[in-house]
Parts: structure tokens; sequence; C-alpha cells
């Protein structure tokens, strides 16, 4: 699916938001008044934000330096966090809207990665998938998953520092969505997949997130 700027400008002054993850000083979201997902870079993030919390993000503007490759990559001056989160039943229907497509691969990439300096910025570096098939867990050291998307498939790694180390703890070596679903407060039935910063002239798949 080629990448399309939405009707509706995102906010620049006061973007409202729900929050899908985070990595690193990097976040994962909904911009509701555009509708669009976006990622946005900010001066710091230590903690693991839970899926589908409320927040404002200040001062947002096109991050400069990658905006070309990475259309829907934004950077914010600061992030108002609220102790609130959307009701499963809510988070449900709004990620719905936004789920990627069966039988296409990711990002219009086969493969897990594409040199940096060959990307287009055609399309998005963000989405929702519903696996018809999987997740599985492939390894653990990395942890490596498993899903299909129609007759497409994918390896990808999990680079979540809170999950990795939930599965660490709780020693989970197969999917397990009873033992997943009370550590994480919703089914973890969806994922949220991006395509990672370059990294010695290559941009990666990964796993970021669980969806209810």
């Amino acid at each position: 699916m080629l990448f399309k700027r939405s009707d509706k400008k995102i906010a620049k002054n006061k973007a409202n938001i729900v929050l899908l993850a985070n990595k690193d000083k990097e976040l994962f979201a909904i911009d509701l008044r555009s509708k669009a997902l976006i990622r946005i870079s900010i001066p710091e993030c230590s903690f693991y934000i839970k899926p589908m919390t409320l927040a404002t993000a200040l001062n947002l503007e096109p991050l400069k330096e990658i905006n070309d490759f990475f259309p829907d990559a934004y950077e914010a001056k600061d992030v108002i966090f609220y102790n609130y989160k959307l009701p499963n039943g809510k988070a449900k229907k709004l990620i719905a809207q936004y789920l990627a497509p069966q039988n296409n691969p990711l990002f219009g990439l086969r493969g897990q990665s594409i040199k940096f300096n060959t990307m287009s910025g055609n399309y998005p570096t963000i989405a929702i998938v519903e696996p018809n098939k999987g997740p599985f867990i492939l390894s653990t050291s990395p942890i490596y998953l498993r899903f299909s998307l129609g007759v497409t498939t994918e390896v990808l790694m999990l680079a979540n520092e809170y999950l990795t180390n939930l599965f660490n703890s709780q020693k989970i070596k197969q999917w397990n969505l009873k033992v997943l679903s009370l550590k994480l407060g919703f089914k973890p039935k969806r994922l949220l997949v991006i395509l990672d910063r370059p990294f010695e002239g290559y941009c990666t798949k990964i796993v970021v997130g669980f969806l209810p």
C-alpha cells in the first residue's frame, strides 16, 4: 500500500495522539486529527508506554533528516502523557481501521531489510498487522516471531525491551495468549511493525509492540 498523506494536516502546536508503542526515544501513534499513523522522535523516553494511552505532542514538525525516506516521521519538543488509556472495546474498533492488507509484503518490501538510500518515501514505515497464522516464537535470544498475512510470511525480531523482558522472566517459549493477556491486560492479537531507523546503511522490519 502506497503512502498517502492525510487530507487533514497534523496540528503542529498541540497534536492529540493515541500511543501504540515506543522504542528508545521514538513513539508510534495515531494522530486523532489527521487519522494518520505517525512516528515521533522525542528528547527522552525511558519507560514502557501502555498501548492506547492518550497523549499530546507539542511543537510537532516533520523530521527533516529522514522525512524524504520516512514520510510518517516527526519530531516533538515535548509530550504530555495522560494517565488514561482507551478501553479495550474502543481500542479494537480504532485499530481495526488501520490493519495492513493481506497478501501484500509490508512496506512494499519482500525480505527483512532494505538499503536506506534506495527507499522511495512512497511507503509508510509503520503497520498494524493481524496475522491469519501465528505469531510463533522461533527463537528466544533474540526473540524472533513468525507470522503470516495471507500468503505472505514474515520472520521478524521483537525489539521492545519491556516485552522481551516479559518473555524472558516468564520463560515464555511459545505464544501463550493466556499468559500474555494476563500480563498485558488485553489479548495481543495484533502486532505493531515498523521499518527501523537506518543502521549500517540498512533499514530492517521489526516488531515493536502488541495491540488488542
